[in-house]
């Protein structure tokens, strides 16, 4: 570096004695580049060269070099090190802000959902996150006006085009890069478009932009893009109906190459910061669009109002290997459309924190969806979704609205959710689909689990029925020709797992059931933990394959078909292993095998009621002490089962008055050869005793019932 400085100051010197002051003041600017190359802290608004451009003036693109040589500002590879990069451990000191960054507050208010998470946002030192630990060399300012628009800059190399109030900002045909835009403002007829080959910062400062010829803002890059919105700001944009050509394009390019589909488009992966927030309307398709990924960090709000298509879309990063990172912030979606998504991507969703707002009512609507991997791990999440279900004959197949949807791999891990689906042939959860059999559900962990709640009432979409929806619009009309659809709180096309969390399912609409499992294997269904509630219309639980309780407290109850159905037709279809499970059906069999000999008993509570007898023949193996109960008159309130002393071993709630023709009863407790009494013990919890779970079941204490048995070593029948 002394070297060459020394050689550079001979140069000018040279110089100077032949063309005089004019090169020597051109040579100095230089020397002020190269300094400013070595210093690696984010760049303060302290140059003093700028252009104004404004009205429809263009600048050439062949312009005077004033800054900003090309510090190759690539995104870095694996392993490699990124020359912008802050390396320095830990969090970044902030705030930190790249220009003027004072907001405009004439835009209206946004009252809706807003993120309260702020504070938890850190800025570290990964610089493809955080653009706090990237250098910033020049600013773009612009500033929309009613039709006009103005431009300020600190870079002649940067090209600008003004027509109206429509600008394009061009940083790659003069490799520009280290930039910050600063958009503030408002016009309803003015949009905003960037090409660059570097990554770029973009600060949303108070924007309120509607255009008339395509998306309100277009990035036409591939390199990242941080879309920053300060605190206070408000920033809305709204997109055309229909898209004309712009006002510019790079050399080789024309409205026919570069792809423009959302009020906010990008070529990029897009991440958002700030706590201030964006309010998105699309009128040609989707409120939010980038071929790359959505990354929000805490204290970003975007919102969706209303969408053509889909409210935000990603398509996802190959390297990066997904398409949506949530870790914190709040999105509010509305979508509205046949097929809307609240939130799409053609890769993986990861959801880390924050808080999703989300309402889909188009027939066939979901709230999230995924054609890869969906994975949960925290944040307050609310979805419904209203749309009816239809056929559709270019797939030969039946399409309802779903709160979240995966064809891939669903795992719920942590979080509270509150999903409800009133449509008809509505899902709660789904992974996978007929054509995508293996696809499993996880929740929980061995930790614990989320607090989810899971609700559909809409009714089932029948085969040649005719209704609201029957048919795709385009495709003839109401009535269906074939293909069927049931409401389901839970659907996998493989295998479905609870580790833990606690999950309340009910649903009301005539077909609907609650966890559902189309793998016919082993383990099909397997709850290890957590706490299970399910109150149903059809199935509470029902699997083509093997049902295993082993760990979860399961409380399940059919009020028009089975508790716990499995149609694996093997030993062990159901397997009660340790946990505890109460399954009431009002008017069918709380155990369905269809063969009583296919459940296996070797451990866990158990209290089943039956509005019929069990099975076509046979009897539960068991390897436990097991009373069974032909018959056994069950009124609303607590079945308890003690000691011969009263002793409470466990006292479980029973939702309804029932005579059951097949009641089990099981615990650990139970002793070969030891006398035991059960009963309904009244309409509260027994005296002195402690809760397990909730109102639904206890242990210890005492109370007084009438009956006995005394337990042999396997199953006992009375």
């Amino acid at each position: 570096m002394y070297v060459y400085t020394l050689e550079l100051l001979l140069f000018i010197d040279y110089q100077v004695m032949r063309t005089g002051f004019t090169l020597l003041a051109a040579l100095v600017a230089l020397s002020m580049t190269i300094l400013s190359c070595k210093d690696d802290t984010p760049w303060k608004s302290e140059k003093n060269e700028s252009e104004i451009i404004s009205g429809d003036e263009d600048n050439n693109q062949n312009g005077n070099t004033s800054s900003g040589e090309d510090t190759g500002d690539e995104d870095p590879k694996q392993g490699e090190t990124d020359d912008n990069q802050n390396t320095g451990g830990g969090g970044l000191e902030g705030p930190v802000t790249v220009g003027d960054e004072t907001v405009y507050t004439g835009v209206a208010a946004w009252t809706g959902p807003k993120a309260d998470d702020s504070a938890s946002d850190i800025a570290g030192s990964d610089s493809d996150i955080y653009w706090e630990a990237c250098t910033w060399n020049d600013i773009v300012t612009v500033i929309y006006d009613g039709s006009t628009a103005s431009v300020t800059k600190t870079n002649d190399k940067i090209i600008s085009n003004v027509s109206g109030a429509h600008v394009t900002i061009d940083l790659e045909t003069n490799s520009v890069s280290n930039v910050c835009v600063i958009l503030k403002g408002s016009s309803s007829d003015g949009s905003f478009k960037l090409y660059g080959t570097k990554k770029s910062r973009l600060a949303l400062c108070g924007l309120d932009l509607a255009s008339t010829k395509g998306p309100a803002i277009n990035i036409q890059q591939h390199k990242r893009v941080f879309v920053h919105m300060p605190d206070g700001s408000v920033n809305r944009i709204t997109d055309a109906a229909a898209y004309s050509d712009d006002s510019y394009y790079i050399a080789g390019a024309s409205s026919s190459t570069e792809d423009r589909k959302a009020a906010f488009f990008s070529e990029a992966n897009l991440i958002f910061s700030g706590s201030g927030c964006l309010v998105l309307n699309g009128k040609y398709k989707h409120g939010l669009c980038t071929d790359g990924y959505l990354y929000t960090r805490p204290g970003v709000t975007l919102a969706v109002e209303s969408a053509a298509a889909n409210c935000l879309h990603a398509k996802g990063d190959d390297e990066e290997l997904f398409g949506v990172k949530i870790n914190g912030g709040c999105l509010y979606a509305r979508a509205t459309a046949l097929d809307g998504k609240c939130l799409k991507a053609d890769m993986s969703i990861y959801v880390n924190s924050g808080k999703i707002d989300f309402s889909a009512s188009g027939d066939a609507g979901k709230g999230i969806k995924s054609d890869l991997d969906v994975v949960i791990n925290g944040g307050d999440i609310d979805i419904t979704t209203s749309g009816a279900a239809y056929y559709d004959a270019s797939t030969a197949d039946v399409s309802s609205a779903c709160c979240i949807k995966s064809d891939g791999n669903l795992s719920i891990l942590g979080g509270n959710l509150d999903l409800s689906s009133t449509g008809q042939a509505g899902k709660g959860i789904k992974a996978g689909s007929d054509d995508n059999a293996g696809m499993n559900i996880v929740i929980g962990t061995a930790e614990g689990g989320p607090v989810m709640k899971i609700a559909t009432s809409g009714s089932s979409y029948g085969g040649s029925s005719s209704g609201p929806g029957g048919g795709r619009p385009g495709q003839g009309g109401g009535t269906t020709t074939s293909g069927s659809s049931k409401p389901k709180a839970v659907k996998a096309s493989g295998t479905v797992t609870v580790n833990g969390g606690d999950i309340t399912i009910t649903t009301s609409g005539s077909g609907a059931e609650g966890i559902e499992s189309k793998s016919a294997t082993a383990n099909s269904i397997l709850l290890e933990g957590g706490n299970i509630y399910l109150n149903t219309y059809d199935d509470a639980i029902n699997s083509a394959g093997q049902i295993v309780i082993d760990g979860a407290n399961v409380l399940a109850v059919a009020t028009n078909n089975d508790a716990v159905d499995s149609n694996y037709g093997k030993t062990g279809s159901l397997l009660i292993k340790s946990g505890a499970l109460f399954a009431h059906s009002y008017t069918e069999e709380s155990l369905d095998c269809d063969n009583a000999s296919r459940i296996t008993i070797s451990g866990g509570t158990l209290f089943t009621t039956a509005g019929s007898s069990m099975g076509a023949s046979g009897s539960p193996s068991c390897s436990v002490p097991v009373l069974k109960l032909s018959s056994f008159s069950v009124t609303q309130g607590y079945f308890t089962l003690t000691d011969a002393s009263g002793n409470v071993i466990f006292s479980a709630y029973a939702p309804k008055s029932v005579t059951s023709r097949c009641t089990y009863i099981t615990a650990p407790e139970l002793k070969s050869g030891n006398t035991y009494k059960y009963g309904m013990s009244g309409t509260s919890a027994p005296s002195g005793s402690t809760s397990l779970w909730g109102t639904y079941y206890y242990t210890g204490g005492t109370a007084s019932v009438s009956n006995s048995f005394t337990a042999t070593s396997s199953l006992t029948s009375k």
